[in-house]
């Protein structure tokens, strides 16, 4: 059989990468339901949140911790619009993974060179508009660079070594995957599994458990019509999870968790055109 007849049986039109609307489609999605979760814990009194946790389980030792993670955590919902934007650029203003890796770096400069001021400037913390991040901002992180700069500059390489699908799925299992593993790991984390993980011990095998089925779950919505594509994106899912449970050389994880995700995962797709004998 001819190779490309081969390549489209197998992997349809578009090889191993999903087309740019299905990508486009789900994002935008996933993106509302971020939102609109996010605007519903924010209108929810301290009262509300602390019986709505009360409800979903979580032991009242653990409900003044889970409610300071979700404060956190649905901020760092706003990473959602990195993917969105790109897509959107690529879908409708025909801009090409170069324009928007370089849009990338622009804005990376500018959060490094916020934040640095942020550190370094006397009561930098005090003045707008970092003021209104003192919640959201871990204690360690208020005389340090913040988890945002190292974001940035991951999301930053992703989008500038990877195709668009991988940077994206890599990004998306940063923002969902760490979450799910944070959220539930502070409100659960111990119950069921006493034995303590990670770099410091500090993580839970029930956070990490949450986190790599979030990131298999986003990674087969993505990839599900690719021939075999449920070896990558497991292998993928793995590898962020046990990025974000061991925080390889002590680097920030908002750093790490896009860059080697997203080689795992181009490893993955690579493996699946290898073994289809193409």
């Amino acid at each position: 059989m001819p190779k490309q007849l081969l390549i489209k049986q197998l992997f349809g039109e578009h090889g191993v990468q999903p087309t740019e609307n299905k990508m486009f489609r789900f994002i935008f999605i996933l993106t509302i339901f971020g939102f609109c979760l996010a605007t519903y814990v924010q209108t929810l009194s301290a009262e509300g949140v602390k019986a709505l946790m009360q409800n979903l389980g979580v032991k009242m030792s653990k409900v003044k911790r889970t409610i300071l993670e979700i404060e956190r955590k649905t901020f760092h919902l706003t990473g959602l619009t990195v993917p969105l934007l790109y897509h959107i650029m690529l879908e409708y203003f025909e801009w090409t993974q170069q324009d928007f890796a370089f849009f990338c770096w622009t804005v990376t400069a500018s959060v490094w060179v916020a934040d640095l001021f942020r550190v370094y400037v006397p009561n930098g913390n005090d003045y707008f508009p970092f003021s209104l991040l003192k919640k959201v901002l871990r204690e360690k992180e208020k005389a340090q660079l913040s988890g945002t700069s190292f974001f940035s500059f991951g999301c930053t390489l992703a989008i500038s070594l990877f195709p668009p699908a991988i940077a994206t799925t890599s990004i998306l299992w940063l923002v969902i995957g760490d979450m799910s593993a944070a959220l539930i790991g502070v409100s659960f984390g111990g119950d069921m599994c006493v034995v303590k993980m990670g770099r410091e011990g500090k993580k839970s095998a029930e956070g990490s458990v949450a986190m790599f089925l979030a990131c298999v779950v986003i990674g087969m919505f993505i990839y599900g019509d690719v021939y075999l594509s449920e070896y990558a994106v497991v292998f993928g899912a793995l590898t962020a999870t046990i990025t974000e449970l061991y925080e390889p050389c002590g680097l920030n994880d908002n750093l790490t968790i896009p860059i080697i995700s997203s080689l795992a995962l181009q490893v993955g797709l690579s493996r699946i055109e290898t073994c289809a004998g193409i």
